[in-house]
């Protein structure tokens, strides 16, 4: 099975989020995505419009912050049904080589606190405020 360019790309590099608007690169990291995704929605909310995001996993909390970054399309290994669900409510387009209920173990420990909160949250606004609200603690 053919993998997507831009997830090649994200697994040649190492990376844990990869971001290309026009086939151009505008922003990657090596961080856990979670940990990107939320640095660059506090730090440089418009970055992300209209771009292509790839990340290894994508989870609920994942997909609430490239909701709220306003991306185009999401490439992703592997994705929840939650996940799935959301993104496909926003028109944001995703392609992955997997779905489950859950993530896979290797990367639902990093997780877990997010998707705990973004499941009560509910929607990706209400996700985004208590984000605020426990980085103002």
């Amino acid at each position: 099975m053919a993998t997507d360019p831009l997830l090649d790309r994200l697994e040649a590099k190492g990376l844990n989020l990869l971001v290309e608007r026009g086939g151009e690169l505008i922003f990657a990291s090596d961080r856990p995505a979670l940990e990107a995704l939320r640095s660059v929605i506090f730090t440089q909310p418009d970055l992300l419009l209209d771009a292509e995001a790839a990340l290894p996993a994508t989870g609920l909390a994942a997909a609430y912050l490239l909701i709220l970054a306003r991306v185009a399309r999401v490439t992703t290994r592997v994705i929840t049904h939650d996940a799935k669900a959301v993104l496909a409510e926003e028109g944001i387009e995703q392609t992955s080589t997997s779905s489950g209920k859950a993530l896979p173990e290797r990367f639902a420990l990093a997780a877990t606190e997010y998707e705990r909160r973004a499941l009560a949250a509910i929607t990706p606004q209400a996700f985004l405020e208590e984000l605020k609200r426990i980085r103002d603690r």
